[in-house]
């Protein structure tokens, strides 16, 4: 697991815990993916790209998840 994934695992776990609603955790899933961006492009290397890929299949889960309860 890559730390993007930890990252993203960790907080959503927090979040949930604090019984934040599903339009918080779907702002918060936006900032963070801006940021993972953000980090691949300043630190770009094989590792980096891969390590983003499986993030960003963990992340849409999610996305799709929190999506789906908001509506």
């Amino acid at each position: 697991m890559s730390s993007y994934e930890l990252a993203l695992q960790f907080n959503l776990d927090v979040m949930e815990k604090q019984n934040k609603s599903s339009e918080e955790i779907i702002t918060w899933l936006q900032w963070f993916y801006e940021k993972a961006i953000e980090n691949v492009i300043k630190n770009y290397n094989h590792v980096t790209v891969q390590s983003f890929a499986d993030f960003q299949k963990k992340w849409e889960q999610n996305f799709e998840k929190y999506c789906g309860e908001s509506k």
